[in-house]
């Protein structure tokens, strides 16, 4: 009788890794499907931060351009404020010479 439960247990224990290796090219093709699906969602991200890097840099020359044109400008307001403050001081200096 015990002979018999420990064949049956042996029997059951090897008809289970029996099954177990039948399924196991599924899980092996279901573990590539899924690495292949993983890299082509990774590739799509990767593409997209390229082309928010390039936008990036295209905005920082952008706007490296607008500060030096912007520093231009001050620089000829400051020249514009000096002028006008030497031609206002020597119309006052005639002024007070009359």
């Amino acid at each position: 009788m015990k002979k018999i439960v420990v064949s049956i247990a042996i029997l059951l224990s090897f008809s289970q890794s029996l099954f177990a290796c039948l399924c196991a090219g599924e899980i092996v093709q279901s573990f590539k499907q899924y690495e292949m699906e993983l890299k082509r969602a990774l590739k799509a991200q990767q593409n997209s931060l390229k082309n928010l890097q390039s936008k990036v840099d295209d905005t920082t020359s952008n706007l490296d351009e607008q500060n030096i044109l912007i520093s231009n400008e001050n620089e000829l307001f400051k020249a514009t404020i000096l002028k006008q403050r030497e031609l206002i001081f020597e119309l006052t200096k005639k002024i007070n010479l009359r």
